[in-house]
């Protein structure tokens, strides 16, 4: 319940999202975007990366986390499995991360800002993909719309 007030409350500071995408096949998906979070003296700057095919996929996430005037960096590979329960709802379970030695972020903000997923192996994620054309997806997170993927 906390991870979805703190989701909320990312909405609700205000959540800038460019996002680029294509898709090789029905099957596959490839996500490019861009997220910015304001929050009082805390900010994150973020890309990240989806590729999700044939139940696997991975997670790319690098980005910049200002904190008062302590910076820090987030980078990091977050391999996993997917079922696809309906049309456009996904549960995506880690099984690896992979921080990148420039990744310098703590685990307290980490947790604080982002679902476990991306720092502790083992935990879970749904979203709910949806195909808008060819090239274009909108990614929803708690039935928020988080990303919007478009070549």
């Amino acid at each position: 319940m906390k991870i979805l007030r703190q989701l909320l409350a990312c909405i609700i500071f205000g959540v800038l999202l460019s996002a680029t995408a294509s898709a090789s096949t029905d099957t596959s998906i490839n996500c490019k975007a861009k997220h910015t979070l304001y929050r009082e003296n805390f900010k994150i700057v973020a890309f990240y990366q989806f590729i999700l095919s044939e139940n696997e996929g991975v997670l790319m996430l690098n980005g910049k986390i200002t904190n008062d005037e302590e910076i820090s960096y987030i980078s990091r590979n977050i391999y996993f499995t997917y079922t696809n329960n309906s049309e456009n709802h996904y549960v995506l379970k880690n099984y690896k991360i992979n921080k990148i030695p420039a990744d310098t972020v703590s685990d307290e903000i980490m947790k604080k800002n982002y679902p476990l997923f991306f720092s502790k192996e083992g935990e879970f994620m749904s979203l709910n993909i949806q195909k808008v054309n060819e090239k274009s997806y909108i990614i929803s997170y708690v039935n928020t719309p988080m990303f919007y993927c478009s070549e």
